[in-house]
């Protein structure tokens, strides 16, 4: 198990790899995996308040017991680099989890659809 962990590390940032030694040491070595995908390009974003915006992001298919150890970046056509707040992750469980997004200026909402910014995702955690 300690193989694997120190490998997703190198994949993850320090913050990750700490929440993935404390929360699933003993477990069984055999039922960790890794999975990954993301959010339609500038279709799943809601509005949050008047000009934020947060996206949920469903994880079922990865199959998790509980909830996993995620890290998350945001990709779109321009502009996402003016984004804040896409690396943290929100309402976590073994199905899904949000993440929220704001700009200093304008309507986050419709810079995000109108440049088909989105989530992608690694997460890390038992199947079994």
């Amino acid at each position: 198990m300690v193989t694997k962990i120190l490998i997703f590390c190198v994949i993850l940032s320090v913050a990750s790899c700490y929440q993935i030694r404390s929360q699933y040491e003993g477990g069984n070595e055999a039922c960790l995996t890794a999975c990954a995908g993301g959010s339609a390009p500038g279709s799943d974003w809601v509005l949050y308040g008047s000009q934020d915006a947060y996206v949920d992001i469903d994880i079922t298919h990865c199959g998790f017991i509980k909830a996993p150890a995620v890290t998350t970046s945001i990709h779109g056509k321009t502009r996402h680099w003016r984004a804040r707040g896409a690396s943290a992750v929100y309402s976590l469980n073994e199905e899904m989890f949000r993440v929220y997004i704001s700009r200093d200026e304008g309507n986050t909402l419709n810079e995000a659809k109108g440049n088909g910014w989105y989530i992608q995702y690694t997460a890390i955690g038992y199947i079994c």
